[in-house]
């Protein structure tokens, strides 16, 4: 009996350890959540004080989220190939045979390998080894082209893993350090989905959904911007 109650008594000490480590990550994307809705909350304001700038082509032009750091204003086309819209099927077997049995390309690009077998990882479904392989090519080529498009997709791995929360964190982050990238307005749109998920105010959704069309609007995707308008309905944004 002695025995049982002080194997009990780890358990739960075990458990306390976990459930706090698991409240301070909560309370660490809560503080990133509230940084984004004041500074977005000033933007607008400034916004419907002073009214948005017109640029050449009569779109706005809507500086991205300020947090300190220096933006600039997008430059690229936003397109999203459709091979990245729905996951392959699972492969079957164990798992490490599943793992072994995706290709891994070797092409001399660093980054564009490990963005590939990243895409290829997270198509078959195994979404952790995925992860490791996307987190991988943003963290140590952040300039290379590919950064963007793993930090977008790592965002959907984490999605598509039903972890909204780390999702939000990571399209978030791909927005705001690269907002030139060229998976920067995915980032914003699948934010959308995430604070959707995660049950947030339509208020909050229905921003980021502005923060989109305004700065990215002109050079979005037809199947995006229907997108964007049934979130929007959905949202009953104004």
């Amino acid at each position: 009996m002695t025995q049982r109650v002080a194997a009990l008594e780890n358990q739960v000490q075990s458990l306390t350890g976990q459930v706090e480590q698991d409240g301070y990550r909560l309370r660490q994307i809560e503080d990133g959540f509230s940084a984004y809705k004041r500074a977005t909350d000033a933007r607008l304001k400034a916004l419907e004080d002073g009214g948005a700038q017109i640029g050449a082509s009569g779109a706005p032009v809507i500086a991205p989220v300020d947090l300190g750091e220096t933006s600039t204003r997008p430059t690229r086309p936003a397109t999203r190939p459709p091979a990245e819209e729905t996951p392959a099927a699972k492969p079957t077997g164990t798992r490490a045979q599943q793992v072994a049995a995706i290709q891994k390309p070797n092409s001399g690009d660093p980054a564009e390998d490990g963005y590939t077998y990243g895409y290829r990882l997270w198509q078959a479904k195994l979404y952790p080894e995925a992860r490791r392989e996307l987190e991988a090519v943003a963290t140590k080529y952040p300039e290379h082209r590919r950064a963007s498009f793993s930090q977008n997709l790592l965002g959907r791995a984490y999605l598509d893993a039903g972890a909204p929360s780390l999702a939000a964190v990571a399209f978030y982050e791909n927005y705001k350090k690269n907002p030139n990238g060229e998976r920067a307005p995915d980032s914003l749109y699948y934010l959308a989905q995430a604070l959707t998920k995660l049950k947030k105010p339509a208020s909050e959704v229905c921003k980021v959904y502005t923060e989109l069309d305004q700065l990215y609007g002109a050079r979005l995707s037809a199947e995006m911007k229907n997108g964007i308008a049934e979130g929007r309905v959905a949202q009953k944004c104004k």
